[in-house]
């Protein structure tokens, strides 16, 4: 007996806080917290250190680093084949009441993973200009990283921020 009386307390207690983040979100929505809660279960590790991380800390991941670059390739592969952008969640974050403590820390991981696929192909891409234009060897070629997301801290990895970068170059014919 008392065993179903805790059962039902436990029931009473937790059971609304599950059914109130779900609560008033659309089909889409619903669908998004899914798709998180999948990418969130595939790198548990690096969402919890996030989650876990000061905002103005910059974390590494060292060996980590490329397994989070393929998932965060898979998870946009998938928005894009849905015709879904990253301003799709944006809304999310003032909807779900328990974001900060479920979601927050895969958001973090996903958009660092974002910027480290954007430094990966800005830097592939400059050595294969190199390689494809040997006479520009010499010419000063580069990239800038402009704002917030360079210094990766994680109060600025956010669904809802932008990455800005500059291309530079001495000769603007090659």
């Amino acid at each position: 007996m008392k065993y179903k009386v805790l059962f039902l307390i436990i029931i009473v207690l937790v059971l609304p806080a599950f059914v109130f983040a779900a609560e008033g979100l659309t089909p889409d929505e619903k669908a998004l917290l899914t798709l998180l809660d999948e990418y969130k279960s595939r790198m548990p590790d690096i969402a919890q250190r996030m989650l876990n991380a000061k905002d103005n800390e910059t974390v590494r991941f060292g060996a980590d680093e490329q397994r989070l670059i393929n998932e965060t390739a898979n998870f946009f592969n998938t928005l894009l084949k849905q015709g879904k952008g990253t301003q799709a969640f944006q809304t999310l974050r003032g909807t779900v009441p328990n974001w900060k403590t479920e979601y927050l820390g895969i958001e973090r991981a996903l958009m660092m993973g974002r910027a480290l696929i954007v430094q990966k192909v800005l830097k592939e891409t400059l050595i294969q200009f190199y390689n494809d234009n040997p006479e520009a060897i010499g010419t000063i070629y580069g990239e800038m990283d402009i704002g917030t997301w360079v210094k990766m801290q994680t109060k600025t990895l956010q669904f809802d921020k932008d990455i800005d970068f500059s291309s530079l170059a001495t000769d603007d014919h090659l």
